[in-house]
């Protein structure tokens, strides 16, 4: 008998506290989205890597390639509802997340 498997997710950052990732224009913060941002996670070789959201514009690409390269920031491994709308850089939202566990050695080896 073949088990479900449940979607698991990559987070950059902290889960914010009231559900919903801010939307960034630069350093200005101009709205929230209607959940949390997050990647879709690939598991490859022992580890989890974040899948590039489908029809990526330049703020996606951007971001992505920021947080693989440049983020100080703690890196998670999460599980949620999957909200219908998609984020404003395509990018997954979900409601009700929680963290299976912190993966930022995979991400910030200086």
């Amino acid at each position: 008998m073949k088990q479900a498997s449940v979607p698991v997710y990559i987070r950059f950052g902290e889960i914010p506290e009231n559900g919903k990732s801010k939307i960034h224009l630069g350093d200005e913060i101009v709205g929230e989205e209607a959940g949390v941002s997050v990647y879709e996670a690939i598991y490859a070789d022992g580890y989890y890597y974040p899948k590039l959201p489908d029809n990526p514009n330049s703020s996606t690409l951007l971001d992505y390639f920021e947080f693989l390269m440049y983020s100080n920031s703690r890196v998670y491994l999460v599980i949620g509802d999957r909200i219908r709308l998609n984020g404003h850089d395509n990018e997954p939202l979900l409601g009700n997340v929680k963290v299976i566990k912190e993966i930022t050695s995979y991400f910030n080896r200086r």
